[in-house]
């Protein structure tokens, strides 16, 4: 004798209209765990290696040199701590170089940075986050140190293309040391180019960190010359001298020290410029002929500088044309004094 199932008030599903009690497998469900279909398929996805269908995103950059692409940790010999990108104006928007020409007297300062988008996407959702506070706040954020935040701003940038971002907030410091103070810029994408290492601009490219260079910085230089054989056959030793870069608002002084270790101004005072970067000043060298070319970077371990000496194009009148292709070159870091 057999038994039906209690009644359920529902009707009796009929298999060949395709409806089932409620909680049990659809009709379909049956059939391709018939077939050969791996059913139910899994929900992940291979991902797709395929070179021709690059993922799309943005790469944004704050450029600490002409042709940086990005690639980071930066050398130490690179422009970690003074990026030519980050920028202070004056009330006028002409550029501020020496921070110490920054006063409370002003009415305000503008921060801006640029940030170049290296992708094949834009960047629609960029974020810009200004930073003055001093240098050792930065080196030591990890401590639980806060950085002074002065303003932000957003921006969106094409593929290929660098933009000039200016912060939301005017900047007026109300004290020298504030006015001193280390400049900071985090530029990023909140959706699709976050940033790894905040306030870290040896390591990120999001950030971007401009610290003082003004200041007396002293230390030694070593001075080769690139002839190769000098008359006689010997060859030049490097020559190792103290020297003393003092680099004001306005001007740079350079002294060498004596036998008897006083120092006496070298050349005569020139004036700071930013080519590509970098921080560079010409100076005569003795005879107006010759003229030295400085570059500074500021590093982690001091000021760095290089110079070479070149004589003008044709040679010099009256010399032997050994000098005409002598070229000095002189080296050096220089802690801060």
């Amino acid at each position: 004798m057999s038994t039906s199932p209690p009644y359920d008030g529902l009707p009796t599903p009929n298999p060949q209209s395709g409806f089932v009690r409620p909680g049990e497998k659809l009709r379909f469900v049956q059939k391709l765990q018939a077939s050969e279909i791996n059913w139910p398929l899994s929900p992940l996805r291979e991902p797709c290696e395929d070179p021709r269908r690059p993922a799309l995103t943005p790469f944004l950059v704050i450029p600490a040199k002409s042709g940086d692409v990005g690639a980071r940790p930066l050398l130490p010999d690179q422009p970690v701590l003074f990026n030519a990108s980050v920028q202070i104006l004056d009330k006028d928007d002409k550029p501020v170089f020496n921070p110490k020409a920054v006063t409370p007297a002003m009415p305000f300062y503008t921060l801006t940075c640029q940030v170049a988008n290296l992708g094949s996407l834009g960047a629609f959702g960029g974020i810009m986050e200004f930073y003055v506070d001093k240098a050792a706040t930065f080196d030591n954020v990890g401590t639980g140190l806060k950085p002074h935040v002065v303003g932000y701003a957003g921006f969106s940038v094409s593929p290929g293309e660098t933009k000039t971002v200016k912060c939301g907030n005017k900047w007026k410091p109300t004290t020298d040391l504030e006015a001193a103070g280390t400049t900071l810029v985090h530029a990023y994408d909140a959706f699709s180019d976050r940033m790894t290492n905040r306030f870290n601009a040896l390591t990120d490219r999001h950030v971007g960190r401009r610290d003082n260079i003004d200041g007396q910085w002293e230390g030694k230089e070593s001075v080769t010359s690139q002839i190769l054989v000098l008359p006689g056959g010997t060859s030049p030793t490097p020559a190792v001298r103290p020297i003393r870069i003092v680099i004001k608002q306005d001007k740079v002084e350079v002294y060498y020290a004596d036998k008897a270790g006083a120092f006496a101004a070298a050349f005569d005072n020139a004036v700071l410029t930013i080519v590509k970067g970098l921080a560079q000043f010409s100076t005569k060298d003795g005879d107006a002929s010759f003229r030295r070319t400085w570059t500074l970077t500021l590093t982690p371990g001091g000021l760095g500088f290089m110079w070479d000496r070149r004589p003008p194009d044709g040679g010099i009148p009256g010399l032997p044309s050994m000098f005409d292709s002598q070229m000095l070159v002189g080296s050096g870091t220089l802690p801060r004094k």
